[in-house]
């Protein structure tokens, strides 16, 4: 049977997908929705946004009367919705990829008389270039007023670090050079089955093969209890020396609001650890502008905070009121005009550190991996601190290369190869 699949969100959103569609080994895998025999579309709403672009995706597909199945927050967030269709369209909930794979197997097997030539008898899920994701846990144990991911995914459910493992391996073995660990809150991992991140990152660097680990975003309030634990885990050459640690804001009062279980002092403190240990490391953040109640001084908090912490990657987030959360009934709404005017200045200033933190390796000599391939016939590499480098041409991926970065923007760096070796 051939598959037309589309994922949106998060890492672990579409990991969990790409797990699930490894399981079947009837289907093949196409990317043109006119050969297509059925369907797959695997959710996000984590604002209004993209609730809305979801919908109209989905009501596209929809039409084209073929089977159909959905996936991810989309389900679980209204499920009042997900009845009707008949037995043309299945819905899903996220964080199941035996149930998801069985939805996929389903509809394949009604095609069991076809001979699908290509069919898909990997072991594993099927990757972006030489990036492969693993999810290691859905849910959270967070309380934030704002998140609607919360209500659609419920609490903490880690995977097991056997099955992890295993997964890991695959991937390695079919030639995964990055792999993502995609979580929730990675930093909480385990809790619930008597384990550790610290404990998955020591099994982790344990496995063999030439490949190097993303770890995916913990929040501050799960970092701090384990940050000695965390950071020498890290050390590990297996190890990209990547956090994303989101903030959200530089207000102590706003992130009360918010149900943020730390303080600005906190974050800052993890991030200043992070670069003792570690004085490349990219750190990427989030921050929501505009939450209910956020006044010109917070504002301004933010943007201390953020000139403190000086971040490699700000993701900039206007707040959207999303249904059933805390915060969508709070008084004082921003009004749309000021919080689109922090918003601009929130990202001017992100470009601006980016590009400042970036202008510091002109001139210098980076050992890389190739791990995607880029746009106009180049190469994405990533350094061991995860920056993106652009090379030129078609570099043979999960190779490593000495480059010499000649320029940088905010978001990454170009180089060309070095003639010397690091």
């Amino acid at each position: 049977m051939k598959l037309y699949y589309e994922a949106y969100g998060c890492a672990l959103n579409r990991g969990e997908t790409e797990v699930a569609i490894g399981k079947v080994k009837s289907i093949r895998i196409i990317r043109n929705l006119r050969d297509a025999q059925l369907l797959l579309i695997s959710t996000c709403v984590v604002i209004e946004y993209t609730e809305l672009k979801m919908r109209k995706r989905i009501a596209a597909l929809n039409a084209l009367k073929k089977p159909l199945i959905i996936t991810g927050c989309y389900v679980s967030a209204f499920p009042q919705e997900t009845e009707g269709g008949g037995a043309r369209i299945k819905y899903i909930s996220p964080g199941n990829s035996d149930e998801l794979a069985a939805a996929i197997r389903g509809f394949a097997v009604e095609k069991k008389g076809e001979r699908t030539k290509g069919a898909n008898r990997l072991l594993a899920p099927p990757m972006k270039n030489a990036v492969g994701i693993v999810p290691i846990s859905s849910g959270c144990l967070g309380s934030c007023t704002y998140c609607i991911t919360r209500l659609a995914r419920g609490g903490l459910a880690s995977r097991p670090i056997e099955a992890i493992t295993r997964d890991i391996k695959a991937l390695a073995a079919r030639g995964a050079c990055e792999i993502d660990l995609a979580s929730q809150d990675s930093a909480i991992f385990g809790k619930d089955i008597g384990s550790s991140l610290p404990s998955l990152m020591s099994k982790t660097s344990s496995i063999e093969g030439d490949f190097v680990v993303r770890i995916g975003m913990m929040n501050p309030e799960g970092v701090l209890p384990i940050l000695g634990d965390i950071i020498s885990a890290y050390k590990d050459d297996k190890m990209f020396k990547f956090l994303h640690l989101p903030v959200q804001s530089g207000s102590d009062r706003v992130l009360k609001a918010m149900g943020r279980r730390y303080s600005v002092g906190n974050a800052l403190t993890i991030v200043a650890e992070f670069r003792k240990a570690f004085p490349g490391i990219t750190i990427s953040t989030d921050v929501i502008v505009g939450f209910p109640g956020e006044t010109g001084r917070d504002h301004a908090l933010t943007i201390k905070a953020l000139e403190k912490m000086s971040p490699d990657i700000v993701n900039v987030t206007r707040f959207s009121a999303r249904p059933g959360t805390p915060a969508a009934a709070m008084p004082g709404a921003v009004h749309g005009r000021i919080a689109k005017a922090r918003s601009r200045e929130l990202t001017a200033l992100r470009l601006r550190l980016g590009k400042e933190r970036n202008e510091r390796y002109i001139g210098e000599i980076v050992r890389c991996i190739a791990t995607e391939r880029g746009k106009r016939g180049t190469t994405v590499a990533r350094t061991v601190e995860y920056k993106p480098v652009i090379l030129p041409g078609r570099v043979r991926l999960g190779t490593w290369h000495s480059v010499e970065i000649v320029s940088a923007t905010a978001v990454d760096l170009r180089a060309k190869m070095a003639k010397r070796r690091v």
